[in-house]
């Protein structure tokens, strides 16, 4: 069985494993002292959705650094002029990440699991990759139950 992952380095260092393996998703979170394991079986999902999520908390910090480097460039400029521009690159990249984090949700009726993606073209790849897998799991799962005896027409009442 191949695994392949397909979380953020970020995500992984922060304790949490997104995996792609031959049947599903596995997921793998350590909170404190407990390690919890999800599992998302292809034959059994219901929904991949694709959307984007902004990280309020994040945006608040690079807007409060804008701000903070913008008064400080001001206060000190005539000391040392590169103050402002650090100070407003570092809250303008923070920003712009903030506003461009992709999630891709795929849902069974028991679980769900959720890989964040920074890159746009990436979770678009994976979104539509986990779609065509899903498809294809459930296409098997329906092309072996064809053997089941076929149903009575409509209009037959059974006894």
């Amino acid at each position: 069985m191949k695994q392949e992952r397909l979380n953020t380095r970020l995500e992984a260092m922060m304790g949490k494993l997104v995996s792609l393996t031959d049947y599903g998703l596995e997921s793998e979170e350590v909170r404190g002292r407990e390690l919890r394991r999800i599992r998302v079986d292809f034959d059994e999902a219901r929904m991949v959705s694709l959307h984007r999520q902004v990280n309020q908390a994040q945006v608040a910090a690079s807007v409060a650094i804008l701000v903070f480097g913008f008064l400080i460039g001001l206060l000190f400029w005539e000391i040392t002029p590169v103050v402002l521009p650090i100070f407003v690159g570092i809250g303008a990249y923070g920003l712009i990440t903030a506003l461009q984090t992709f999630v891709i949700t795929v849902a069974s009726p028991r679980t769900q699991v959720v890989i964040r993606l920074p890159d746009h073209n990436k979770a678009r790849e994976l979104y539509g990759r986990l779609g065509r897998l899903m498809a294809e799991a459930q296409r098997r799962l329906a092309d072996a139950r064809t053997d089941l005896p076929p149903a009575p027409p409509s209009g037959t009442a059974i006894h």
